[in-house]
């Protein structure tokens, strides 16, 4: 059974690899063949602070729909342009199926046999009178599926996935070097390759780490972060939104909450609706202690 899957692994990713090739050579006519009558794919954003989840969803919708249709692809945004281009022209290695077998390896040699998945996101612009949720926050929350799941300490491992070396010295701290795992190059505050809103990496580790953690068993995530909840709605698991608050904790205003469904929402819908529904319909989703953290289609 493994031989056969892998052979169809190794027949799909051939198979891509002929496709994307045959993409850039039709890519390369619509830069440069002016005889060329192409038809295009554009995706454009235009917000430039849209979180990496969202944009990705995107990319990928439209690279997926030039492929089907022959058309060329092509992004209208400069947040697009540093993430998804390289010094030979758009870059695309990160939807490639060697991205997933590198995931599936780092999973089978890290993993436990219970894997908590936490998604610790700092480097968010936040609005007047949020804060970023506490490190402590995640690691407690994570401690309590352990007690929920029954679990002992040897069996069970906690993937990190951060912008910070800070929060995730912590974690190690706070958890256990010996549990917490994480992508080497993924919390890097200093690295050079940074998208417009200040996240480091590159789009493949970033792809790596939501991938691993939608393979995990459960799932804490910041709230309001699209690559927490897209990584959530790829792996099927209702994950936990650790909350942005403005003060302490309380029964009005908790530090997490636990949605109904996988399902991901784009947060500009949010925004879109605070700054253009009747001043009457805002006055009420306001009477809710906690519309400040509302940011998904719950």
């Amino acid at each position: 059974m493994s031989n056969r899957v892998g052979r169809r692994q190794g027949s799909q990713t051939a198979q891509l690899d002929a496709l994307l090739d045959s993409y850039a050579e039709r890519h390369k006519r619509c830069l440069f063949d002016e005889s060329y009558q192409g038809q295009y794919t554009i995706v454009s954003m235009g917000d430039s602070f849209s979180g990496l989840g969202n944009r990705m969803l995107s990319v990928v919708t439209g690279m997926v729909l030039a492929l089907m249709t022959d058309r060329c692809f092509f992004l209208r945004h400069d947040t697009y342009h540093r993430e998804f281009k390289n010094a030979k022209g758009l870059d695309m290695r990160w939807l490639h199926p060697r991205t997933e077998a590198a995931a599936q390896h780092f999973r089978k040699a890290n993993f436990g046999p219970f894997t908590v998945g936490l998604q610790v996101r700092t480097q968010k612009p936040l609005g007047a009178g949020l804060a970023d949720p506490s490190v402590r926050h995640y690691c407690t929350l994570a401690r309590a599926v352990q007690l929920k799941q029954n679990l002992p300490d040897d069996q069970i491992k906690f993937f990190i996935a951060t912008d910070s070396e800070k929060a995730l010295a912590e974690i190690r701290r706070t958890l256990g070097p010996d549990r917490v795992v994480s992508m080497d190059g993924g919390a890097k505050e200093g690295v050079k390759e940074k998208t417009r809103a200040g996240d480091p990496g590159t789009e493949e580790s970033a792809v790596l780490d939501m991938r691993l953690l939608s393979m995990t068993d459960a799932l804490l995530v910041t709230s309001a972060s699209s690559f927490g909840y897209v990584a959530a709605a790829w792996g099927g698991i209702v994950p936990i939104h650790v909350l942005h608050r403005g003060d302490k904790p309380s029964m009005l205003n908790p530090y997490f909450y636990i949605p109904m469904d996988t399902e991901p929402c784009y947060w500009g819908a949010h925004r879109y609706f605070m700054d253009n529904a009747p001043k009457e319909a805002v006055d009420l989703l306001k009477e809710n202690p906690m519309w400040m953290q509302y940011a998904h289609c719950q």
